[in-house]
């Protein structure tokens, strides 16, 4: 049987006032994660809107388990208040095809 793989996409957009204190939070939150579920998360920006962010985990075996690692690490660090008015966390879950 072939092994399925999950991939989870996270974007938002940034407080423009708040970028250098959110920077050093998503660092934050990618090491937290590290530590709790194993995997490496990347953090982009959008190249033609720098305030619109993403975080990238992938190759994710339970992913149930990692969506409680990654919402109890932004509890800790109250990751709202870095988000821009009307903005939120947006996460979207792909897995591998068959």
């Amino acid at each position: 049987m072939q092994r399925v793989s999950h991939s989870f996409y996270v974007y938002y957009r940034v407080e423009p006032t708040l970028q250098i204190e959110a920077r050093e939070a998503v660092q934050s939150l990618l090491t937290g994660v590290k530590e709790r579920s194993g995997c490496q998360g990347r953090w982009l920006a959008k190249v033609d809107e720098p305030g619109l962010w993403m975080e990238v985990y992938e190759d994710i075996d339970d992913p149930v388990r990692f969506k409680g690692q990654l919402y109890d690490c932004l509890e800790l660090m109250t990751f709202e208040r870095f988000l821009a008015p009307g903005s939120r966390r947006h996460l979207e879950h792909f897995a591998t095809c068959a």
